[in-house]
């Protein structure tokens, strides 16, 4: 199943601080640059951080961990990219630590941002969610509809814990995928409606068996006229 996944790239610039770049022109992507704090940039089709001196490290890594976690293939300078600069375990450095302990909050934070979003999307019905159930290991999946783009989605999690698990280009792809999720004993309600639909088309044995009852033919007679009787003269 195709999944709609335009490939992003941020980066560093002298003059307009954090970009980021598209590998071909995407309306989806259009729209996700400019949730997470990107605007077109003036006779380009780059976009820069909006307010490009406020905190632009942070910001970025921000805007990287958001596209990531709506399934958005992003590649970014090492700067941006938190999974990059995250350290062993093993290393016991204080300040190491410290800035792995930063790095996870900044993702966390990342991902809660994306969540309150998609939450705010649902409750404002530009998000539908169709059907749900809950995955063999407890987790609550979801199927639903983004209208503003008319993608499929698949979503897990619930309340501001909710994210994108992938986009798919048509909602019947999503629905397809939702109920072939290992221990979703849902039925899927398009079998059924297509079930109704071929019986209530469908000719019965017994109908297709009948003979329609033959009108008895009505036997019509021909009688020819009888000439007049002449009258009868008196002698």
């Amino acid at each position: 199943m195709a999944e709609t996944r335009p490939h992003i790239t941020i980066s560093g610039d002298d003059r307009y601080g954090v970009v980021a770049a598209t590998s071909h022109e995407s309306h989806v992507a259009d729209h996700m640059l400019r949730r997470v704090g990107f605007e077109r940039l003036p006779d380009s089709n780059h976009y820069g951080l909006r307010e490009p001196d406020r905190d632009p490290t942070r910001r970025g890594q921000q805007a990287v961990q958001s596209l990531r976690v709506a399934q958005y293939a992003v590649t970014s300078d090492a700067a941006y990219d938190v999974s990059v600069q995250a350290a062993p375990r093993t290393n016991r450095d204080p300040l190491v630590q410290l800035k792995n302990r930063s790095a996870a909050l900044v993702a966390r934070a990342g991902e809660a941002a994306s969540a309150r979003a998609l939450d705010a999307d649902i409750r404002a019905a530009q998000v539908v969610v169709h059907d749900q159930v809950r995955d063999p290991e407890g987790t609550l999946r979801a199927v639903g509809t983004d209208l503003r783009t008319r993608e499929g989605l698949l979503l897990h999690g619930e309340g501001d814990l909710r994210f994108v698990e992938s986009r798919l280009e048509h909602t019947s792809r999503a629905f397809d995928a939702f109920y072939a999720i290992p221990g979703n004993e849902r039925r899927d309600p398009r079998l059924s409606m297509m079930q109704r639909a071929q019986a209530a088309t469908a000719i019965s044995p017994a109908r297709a068996g009948a003979v329609l009852p033959q009108q008895p033919a009505t036997a019509v007679a021909y009688r020819s006229a009888t000439a007049p009787q002449q009258p009868t003269r008196a002698r």
